[in-house]
């Protein structure tokens, strides 16, 4: 029976491990990876669409190729359900017990938006929010690293983006599991990580960690500015509604 919408298949945690790069990839956002992460800058449209369609879109495919032969990408992921409770500025994170796992306060813009508002907003979805990490794992850090070493500077500058970008195709294929779960159309929610414009505290990924056990569970570490090791992980919090 399908869920009702915004209605919780479970609460806590979930692992998932082993994740098919094939599954992947069609998340993949190819703009991205050819504009900001390889490089592809031509002013000239033709031109540009010309050398994708007889270079970086063959490369490509030689790349995932190669990823998945050599096991470069050792895709994990964790997500959860939990509750929240809102007190003015802040949000408290629940369990099933009501018991209190976390708290963040979000700030306001000079606009005097916040996320907070968004939350408030969602209270029609049972007060439901979800969390999710997710990592290439370590592997292909070394297999970059030998190309390096080997003196294959432009392969490693591909792996290395290809990398990145994989990051964030398995970020959107965990939200996408998660609008599944909630019966939710593709925009009734949205990501936000720490750090970013609209959630500048960068300290909030401890909390992250905390809430889904990433350390342990996918062998990611935060750094003490707060990067997470391995480079190419992700953290998110999806704001249902």
């Amino acid at each position: 029976m399908k869920n009702i919408a915004g209605e919780a298949p479970f609460y806590g945690v979930r692992t998932l491990l082993n994740i098919s790069p094939e599954e992947v990839f069609p998340c993949l956002d190819e703009f991205a990876l050819f504009s900001l992460s390889w490089g592809v800058k031509l002013k000239d449209n033709k031109s540009k669409e010309r050398l994708l369609r007889e270079e970086f879109k063959p490369l490509l495919e030689e790349m995932k190729i190669e990823s998945i032969n050599n096991a470069w990408l050792d895709l994990k992921a964790v997500y959860g359900y939990f509750k929240y409770r809102l007190s003015g500025e802040d949000m408290e994170i629940v369990d099933e017990n009501n018991a209190r796992i976390e708290k963040f306060r979000f700030t306001r813009s000079e606009k005097g938006t916040s996320l907070i508002d968004s939350f408030a907003r969602g209270r029609e979805f049972n007060n439901i929010v979800a969390f999710q990490a997710v990592t290439v794992g370590n592997i292909v850090e070394g297999a970059i690293k030998r190309l390096n070493d080997a003196g294959e500077i432009s392969r490693a500058f591909l792996l290395h983006g290809l990398a990145s970008q994989t990051a964030e195709a398995l970020a959107e294929y965990v939200h996408n599991i998660v609008r599944k779960e909630l019966n939710l159309r593709k925009n009734g929610s949205r990501r936000y990580s720490p750090g970013f414009p609209l959630w500048r505290q960068i300290e909030d990924q401890v909390k992250i960690f905390n809430i889904l056990d990433i350390e342990k569970r996918l062998d990611v570490h935060l750094t003490e500015a707060y990067q997470m090791v391995p480079e190419q992980s992700t953290t998110a919090m999806v704001v249902i509604g």
